[in-house]
């Protein structure tokens, strides 16, 4: 219902996304600062001070956009750099012989009963590196992802070395799908 129409049911996917982290970061750039220094001591005025914020840029947007955002929140002197980062590759259309080839190996491997749908990936992947040479490029990992998996980016974060083989057959059934 949701995929169908989202400019219609948005009201309701905002409130499901004040409930699911996860849904949330996928609807706007998430930005964080993940480190922070500044005086040895706590009862010391550092000279100097330094923060690395780290953003998920969402398709559509660009790194430099997200750093001009940062820049006019501060005030005082205070200078913002890009250090690293590539801009988000925008999907690609579900309406393509290359996505229904990804389709059908999905059903190959995983079963019938599975349903291939386009969604965002909160994380970068290398497919970035073929934007320039690649027809179609979707960002899909062939892993099967239960609840044993750790958080992604986050503590205890792990790829269960079960779920290897099921990736490991989908790229292998994707080659030859593609070659048959």
């Amino acid at each position: 219902m949701y995929i169908s129409d989202p400019d219609r049911y948005w009201d309701e996917v905002c409130e499901l996304a004040r409930q699911d982290a996860r849904l949330d970061a996928l609807l706007h750039t998430t930005i964080c600062v993940t480190m922070a220094q500044g005086a040895q001591q706590p009862n010391v005025i550092p000279a100097h001070v330094s923060a690395t914020i780290s953003a998920r840029v969402l398709p559509g947007e660009t790194g430099d956009e997200i750093l001009a955002y940062i820049q006019q929140h501060l005030t005082g002197g205070i200078q913002v750099r890009r250090v690293s980062g590539i801009d988000p590759v925008n999907a690609d259309t579900p309406d393509s012989e290359e996505f229904r080839l990804v389709e059908q190996t999905t059903h190959d491997v995983y079963g019938d009963d599975v349903i291939v749908m386009p969604e965002l990936m909160l994380f970068a992947t290398d497919s970035r590196y073929y934007k320039d040479i690649a027809r179609h490029i979707f960002l899909f990992s062939g892993y099967e992802q239960d609840d044993t998996w750790g958080p992604m980016h986050g503590v205890n974060e792990r790829i269960p070395a079960a779920t290897l083989p099921g990736s490991r057959n989908f790229f292998r059934r994707l080659m030859e799908n593609y070659n048959a």
